[in-house]
C-alpha cells in the first residue's frame, strides 16, 4: 500500500514538475510571439507604406504617359508588379529608341548645350569633329570663342537677344575651327525655359554646310564669270528653262528688248517677243520653236527672224538658239541675237547698187553685143582691102606698111572679137548651134589656120586623133573651133621652141551607145604657169602678171 501511494506521489511530483516547465517554456514562447507579432506589424506597415508609394509612383508613370491611373480597389502587389514590369520595359524601349536617335543626331547632326552666360556645357561627337576640339577642351569653354570675322558683332547681338526673349533662332552661320580653318552650318537654337518661361539653357542644333556654301560660292562666281561674258559679247543673250521661262539675261538684251528678267521669268519668253519666222509666222503654242528644238535637240539659226520689243516694234535680229542638255536631257535654251536693223539697211542699199551696177552692165553688154556687126563691119573692110593691096605689085617700102597695116588690124580684129563674143555671153546673146559636123574638117580647119602661125616661130603643130573618136558628131563647130583657136593661139603665142599637141579622143556613155563624152587636150613645150596662177586661169581680162602682157600682149578674155 504504501509502495503504491510512494509511487503515485513520485508520479504526481514528476507531472508537477512537467507542469511547470511546460508553464515556463509556454510563458517564454508567448514572449517569443509577442515579440514576432510586433516585428511582423512594423514589417507589414512597411509594406504597406511601400505599396502605397509603389502605386502613388506607379500612377504617376501612367499618368505621364497618358494611362489611366490604377484604382486602389486593384492596386494590389500582383497588378501593381505587372505595371510596373510593364513600364519598365517601356522605359528600356524608349531608351533604346533615344540612343538610336542619338546615334543618328551624332552622325550629322552637331549638338552642345550652352549655359545662360553663353558657356558651352556639352557638345556630342559630331561637334567635337567639325571643330578640331576635344570634349574636354570645348565644356567649359565660352561659345563666342568659335566666333568668325563672317559676321558683324550686330548679328551675334541679335541672336542673344532672341534666345533671352525666350524665343528659337534659325539661320547660318560660319565658326572658327581650332587650326583657323572655318565652317559653315545651318543652325537652329532653341531655349530651354523652367516654369516661370525664363531660359534656363540653351540647345544648338546644327548641320555642316560648308559644302553647300562652296558650291554656291562656286556657282556664284560662275554665274558673275557668265554674266561677264556674255556682257563682253556685245550681243543679246537668255536662256530659257525647258518650259520656255527666262532664267537669265544680260543687259544687251534687255536694252535691246526693253523688258527686264523679272518682268519675262514668269512668263513664256517667245510668247511675249512675238518671235516670227522667215514668212513672218509667230511661233507660239504647239509651234513653238523652243518645244520643237528640246524635243528634237537640234540647234536653230536664221539671219531672217524678228523680235518684238516691250514698246511694240519689231526688228531684224541674227539668232541662234541652242539647246542646254544635261545627262542627255534637254533641259532649256540659250539663245545668242543681234540687232541686224543696220546691216538689213546696208543690204538694201548694196542690193540696190548692185541691181543698178547689173542694169548698167547688161545695157553696156546688150549695145556690143547688138553693135557687133556695126562694128566688125569696117575692121572686116579694112583686112579685106589691106589683103588685096598686097596681091598688087608694091614697092617694098609700100609692102612693108602694108603688112604692118594688116598685122595691126589681124589683132585689133582678135580684140574686137574676143570683147565682143564676151559680151554676148554676158548679155545671154550667145546662141549655140545644134546640128551633125565632122570633127576630121574641124581639127583640119585649126591645123591649116594656125600651122603656118606655128611654122613661122619654128614650132611643130601636131594634131593626133584617138581612133575612138567619131567621124560625125552633134553641136556648135564654130564655137569649137574658136575654143581650140583660142587655146592653140595661147599655146602658140607662149611656146618658143618645140611644139603644140593638140590630141582627141572620146568615150561613150556606158547607158546610151548615141552620146558621150568628147576629151581634147592642148599641150605645149612653152613657158607654162605657175600653181598661184592657175586658178586665175578663168577670170576675165586676167593674165599671170604684167611682164606678159607686155611682152606676149593680149586681152585675157580667150580662156575666160
Amino acid at each position: 500500500m504504501n509502495n503504491e501511494i510512494e509511487i503515485l506521489h513520485r508520479r504526481l511530483e514528476r507531472e508537477k514538475a512537467a507542469r511547470r516547465q511546460a508553464e515556463h517554456l509556454l510563458e517564454q514562447k508567448s514572449l517569443e510571439l509577442f515579440h514576432a507579432n510586433q516585428q511582423l506589424q512594423t514589417v507589414a506597415q512597411e509594406q504597406a507604406a511601400s505599396l502605397v508609394l509603389l502605386r502613388e509612383t506607379a500612377n504617376s508613370l501612367l499618368r505621364s504617359v497618358g494611362a489611366p491611373p490604377m484604382d486602389d480597389d486593384r492596386a494590389g502587389t500582383a497588378a501593381l508588379t505587372q505595371v510596373v514590369a510593364e513600364l519598365v520595359d517601356d522605359r528600356q524601349r524608349l531608351r533604346r529608341d533615344i540612343d538610336r536617335q542619338m546615334f543618328a543626331i551624332n552622325q550629322h547632326t552637331i549638338v552642345s548645350i550652352l549655359d545662360l552666360d553663353g558657356v558651352i556645357r556639352y557638345v556630342n561627337d559630331r561637334m567635337c569633329e567639325i571643330s578640331g576640339y576635344t570634349r574636354e577642351e570645348l565644356v567649359g569653354m565660352r561659345d563666342d570663342m568659335l566666333n568668325s570675322t563672317e559676321h558683324s558683332t550686330a548679328f551675334y547681338e541679335e541672336i542673344w537677344e532672341t534666345l533671352r526673349n525666350g524665343e528659337a533662332w534659325q539661320g547660318e552661320i560660319c565658326r572658327r575651327a581650332k587650326y583657323e580653318s572655318l565652317y559653315w552650318v545651318s543652325a537652329s537654337i532653341v531655349p530651354v525655359l523652367d516654369t516661370q518661361g525664363n531660359p534656363e539653357q540653351y540647345i544648338s542644333i546644327c548641320t555642316d554646310i560648308t559644302l553647300q556654301k562652296s558650291m554656291q560660292d562656286e556657282i556664284r562666281e560662275s554665274r558673275l564669270f557668265l554674266q561677264s561674258m556674255t556682257e563682253s559679247l556685245g550681243e543679246g543673250v537668255y536662256a530659257l528653262d525647258r518650259y520656255g521661262y527666262c532664267r537669265f539675261i544680260n543687259h544687251e538684251a534687255e536694252r535691246l528688248l526693253g523688258w527686264s528678267l523679272t518682268e519675262l521669268s514668269a512668263r513664256q519668253m517667245h510668247e511675249v517677243l512675238n518671235f516670227t519666222d522667215p514668212t513672218g509666222t509667230a511661233l507660239h503654242g504647239e509651234q513653238d520653236i523652243v518645244a520643237t528644238l528640246l524635243d528634237e535637240q537640234r540647234e536653230y539659226r536664221s539671219e531672217n527672224d524678228t523680235l518684238t520689243a516691250k514698246d511694240g516694234h519689231s526688228f531684224p535680229v541674227s539668232i541662234a538658239l541652242v539647246p542646254l542638255i544635261a545627262e542627255s536631257r534637254p533641259i532649256g535654251i540659250v539663245a545668242i541675237f543681234q540687232d541686224i536693223t543696220e546691216r538689213k539697211r546696208s543690204e538694201d542699199r548694196l542690193r540696190e547698187a548692185t541691181r543698178r551696177a547689173e542694169e548698167a552692165s547688161q545695157a553696156k553688154s546688150e549695145f556690143l553685143a547688138n553693135m557687133s556687126h556695126e562694128i566688125r563691119t569696117p575692121m572686116n573692110a579694112i583686112i579685106g582691102m589691106t589683103h588685096l593691096a598686097l596681091k598688087q605689085p608694091l614697092g617694098d617700102i609700100a609692102r612693108n606698111y602694108l603688112q604692118k597695116v594688116d598685122r595691126a588690124a589681124e589683132s585689133l580684129r582678135h580684140l574686137i572679137n574676143d570683147i565682143l563674143d564676151f559680151s554676148k555671153i554676158e548679155a545671154g546673146k550667145l546662141e549655140l548651134d545644134d546640128r551633125p559636123y565632122s570633127t576630121i574638117e574641124v581639127f583640119n580647119g585649126i591645123s591649116d589656120m594656125l600651122g603656118v602661125q606655128a611654122e613661122e616661130k619654128g614650132l611643130t603643130l601636131r594634131i593626133e586623133l584617138n581612133g575612138t573618136l567619131p567621124e560625125v558628131i552633134r553641136g556648135d563647130p564654130l564655137r569649137l573651133s574658136q575654143i581650140l583657136i583660142n587655146l592653140c593661139n595661147n599655146a602658140i603665142k607662149f611656146t618658143e621652141q618645140g611644139e603644140v599637141t593638140v590630141s582627141a579622143d572620146a568615150t561613150p556613155d556606158a547607158t546610151d551607145a548615141n552620146t558621150g563624152m568628147l576629151c581634147i587636150t592642148v599641150a605645149d613645150t612653152g613657158i607654162g604657169i605657175s600653181h598661184e596662177q592657175r586658178d586665175k586661169l578663168f577670170q576675165t581680162f586676167t593674165q599671170a602678171d604684167t611682164t606678159t602682157t607686155r611682152r606676149y600682149g593680149g586681152t585675157g578674155l580667150g580662156l575666160a
